[in-house]
């Protein structure tokens, strides 16, 4: 404070400073740890480690239908009870469900 010849010194002046200072050096400090979020997430793909047998085969819904209740229930990763409860129409027709709703028209608001 004050080293200049003829500066006074301002005490609010150096708080201010040494704020503003703070919340730059926070900003530069979540910045950094952003990237350093994303090379941590990102590093796996870079090096050829990442792990794609989670992704698993995917079966279409009119498979789905000739499948036996074991390999539903595996793919599905249900339990017997959650199996049960599932509506037996619902999941053999699924597709054919989807097919016959007929799509609704738009609700145009009527202003008066």
């Amino acid at each position: 404070m004050g080293l200049k010849r003829g500066h006074k010194a301002r005490p609010l002046e150096w708080v201010a400073e040494k704020f503003i200072f703070l919340v730059s050096l926070s900003a530069i400090i979540v910045i950094f740890l952003i990237f350093l979020f994303v090379v941590r997430e990102a590093l796996p793909i870079f090096l050829g480690r990442m792990n794609s047998s989670l992704a698993g085969e995917v079966i279409p819904v009119e498979k789905m239908s000739t499948m036996s209740d074991k390999e539903l229930m595996a793919y599905l990763d249900l339990t017997p009870s959650q199996l049960e409860q599932l509506d037996e129409q619902r999941r053999n027709n699924h597709d054919a469900d989807c097919a016959r709703q007929e799509p609704r028209p738009p609700s145009i608001p009527k202003w008066r």
